[in-house]
């Protein structure tokens, strides 16, 4: 999308080790869920087509429940 002959882009999200809460499995997800949507957010930069946002939309829609099922599983336990 342009706006005055600019081109509007989203930033990548860096992660960064103070994200981290210390337990592997959960920082290992929440690198791979920054991955994912920083594949989202170039694929929107880059005006691909929307089945590739749909494919991408749905890697991160699967992989946030199994993160999701993980975060509970793990904090049942704790």
């Amino acid at each position: 999308k342009t706006t005055g002959g600019l081109k509007n882009t989203v930033e990548v999200m860096n992660w960064h080790e103070s994200f981290s809460v210390g337990i592997r499995i959960i920082d290992d997800q929440h690198q791979q869920l920054f991955t994912l949507m920083n594949e989202l957010i170039s694929a929107v930069n880059t005006c691909q087509e929307d089945e590739e946002l749909d494919r991408i939309l749905h890697s991160v829609r699967s992989y946030t429940e199994i993160h999701l099922s993980t975060e509970e599983k793990f904090f049942k336990i704790h």
